[in-house]
């Protein structure tokens, strides 16, 4: 169905190439939202899963697992790559906005004693670390490091060492993670964690055995990504409102405070990166050229909300996205619906491949004020002419379209000099040169399916054709 689809959205630009359009973006009107469950965390503890939502991924870095020894369930940590970025499955005691503070506790145990088995890509290294503190300064530690693969549960013991003896704990930490580095590791390397005991007799953390979870869930906007994960459940940043411009529903986009206390309020169709920028978004094959819609909005004090659209094309040179436009439009204050457009200035080759809009309920460049509302609906998005004069276009016939084995063109003789032929994303797959004739045919079997671009170069001009190859 999603090969169709795409079939037919390339064939339907093919009809209006070198036509100044206008396009819905997905779910622009907000009209469909889902209650999605974002993610699952065990009772008592932290990970990184809401920050692995929050960058766009679907699969969570610790997951609930009935692959236990003791007890119905365990804690599975894998780590992932998301968009170029390795992510590390972690456990730690406490809870979101307190990573890595630890749980209060009092006793003096002699040993730890881990329940794992893991499964590690060769080279990697797991870790686990237990640290007491008394007034935030640590009084004991005990660390694991795993480098090999077990395929059975194993239990790892260690004798705890007080650096001050005497001095009672206030408080515990424990976190374990799938790689030993933050930023290096493989993905697929996974380590199983059933049950963290403290010794015999003493007392053990809660939810020790990771039998009790809870799950994390939100309304969100269909095709949208909301900070919501990031905020109490109570109290999201997003949220469908009936105070729409059109349709039934619109998004709600408020300042609210999330588990670190910091003011956010943001909604973007991309994700949010580990860059100063939200990337990722709508995919396109033209450049865009105005980004518009309607809002509301009733802010606190002297705040300001804010549209921000990025436009990036993919360098498979080197292998990196390339922002190559931007342009950011304040809103004011405004008690009824009010249009917007956001106008981009890129009009270049390759084409724009992928577009993100976000939106910002706060000053972004100030404290933005809590309780701030912005309001969007009825986002559109209009595209730049693709080609040169229609008259120009009409000079050259491109046939079959769609294509297969060939194409073949019929040119003005001594009017072009140059084919060049790309991908949608702007590889140059071939180029020859057409001086002198009126027909060429070009084999394109060996090329990849999909829409490419044959881009006809004159002394003085420059003539672009599309072809959808199946």
């Amino acid at each position: 169905m999603r090969r169709i689809f795409i079939c037919l959205f390339m064939m339907a630009a093919l009809l209006t190439a070198g036509v100044l359009h206008s396009q819905n973006v997905p779910n622009g009107d907000f009209e469909s939202w889902t209650i999605k469950t974002l993610y699952e965390d065990p009772q008592d503890f932290t990970t990184l899963n809401a920050q692995v939502v929050a960058m766009g991924g679907s699969n969570p870095t610790v997951v609930k697992s009935t692959d236990s020894q003791t007890g119905n369930y365990a804690a599975r940590l894998v780590t992932t790559r998301l968009h170029g970025e390795i992510v590390p499955g972690m456990l730690s005691t406490g809870s979101q906005g307190d990573m890595g503070q630890g749980v209060p506790y009092t006793d003096t145990p002699d040993s730890i004693s881990l329940l794992v088995k893991q499964n590690l890509v060769p080279g990697d290294t797991a870790m686990a670390m237990v640290m007491f503190t008394a007034l935030g300064s640590p009084i004991a530690m005990v660390d694991f490091m795993f480098t090999d693969t077990a395929t059975g549960y194993e239990l790892h013991q260690k004798q705890v060492q007080w650096f001050v003896p005497g001095v009672s704990p206030d408080s515990v930490m424990v976190m374990i993670m799938s790689n030993a580095s933050w930023d290096g590791g493989t993905a697929g390397s996974s380590i199983t964690v059933d049950e963290i005991s403290f010794g015999s007799g003493y007392a053990n953390i809660p939810n020790h055995d990771l039998e009790n979870w809870y799950v994390v869930e939100s309304e969100e906007p269909d095709h949208w990504l909301t900070f919501n994960v990031l905020t109490p459940q109570t109290n999201p940043s997003v949220e469908k409102t009936t105070d729409s411009y059109s349709g039934n529903y619109a998004a709600k986009i408020t300042n609210v405070l999330d588990f670190n206390d910091d003011t956010i309020g943001f909604m973007t169709n991309g994700w949010f990166s580990m860059d100063e920028y939200p990337v990722g978004g709508l995919r396109v094959w033209e450049n865009p050229h105005i980004i518009s819609g309607y809002y509301k909005y009733d802010p606190v004090g002297a705040d300001s909300a804010m549209v921000a659209v990025f436009s990036y094309i993919w360098d498979d040179a080197a292998n990196e996205r390339i922002m190559v436009d931007s342009n950011f439009l304040v809103l004011g204050a405004a008690s009824s619906y009010t249009p917007f457009e956001v106008t981009m200035g890129y009009d270049g080759w390759p084409f724009v491949d992928t577009v993100n809009i976000t939106f910002v309920a706060g000053h972004i460049d100030e404290q933005p004020e809590l309780g701030s509302q912005l309001i969007v609906d009825h986002v559109q998005i209009s595209y730049k002419p693709v080609s040169v004069k229609e008259e120009e276009q009409a000079q050259i016939t491109v046939m079959p379209n769609p294509a297969s084995q060939f194409v073949q063109a019929k040119l003005p003789e001594n009017h072009y000099q140059t084919l060049k032929l790309y991908s949608i994303d702007g590889r140059l797959l071939r180029q020859t040169q057409v001086s002198g004739n009126s027909q060429i045919t070009i084999p394109t079997h060996d090329l990849p399916r999909g829409m490419i671009l044959m881009e006809f170069t004159g002394e003085h001009h420059t003539t672009t054709k599309k072809v959808l190859l199946k």
